[in-house]
């Protein structure tokens, strides 16, 4: 399966990192739960998991306040 996110470098296979922010940004949205699943999917879509997701978004220092 191709990942549509490879830019066509093969070694890497991520989203870039503002678009991750605002899925992680949709995701921590507490007064809309439609917008809440859909980050959390886009997440597990580019990622595979939440956890991979999470180790993501701790490596870029991505923070849902900035």
């Amino acid at each position: 399966m191709d990942n549509k996110f490879n830019n066509n470098n093969k070694t890497n296979n991520t989203p870039p990192v503002p678009l991750v922010k605002t899925w992680y940004q949709l995701l921590m949205n507490q007064d809309n739960p439609k917008l809440k699943e859909h980050g959390k999917n886009m997440l597990i879509g580019a990622f595979g998991d939440i956890q991979n997701a999470a180790e993501f978004i701790k490596k870029h220092g991505i923070d849902k306040s900035k």
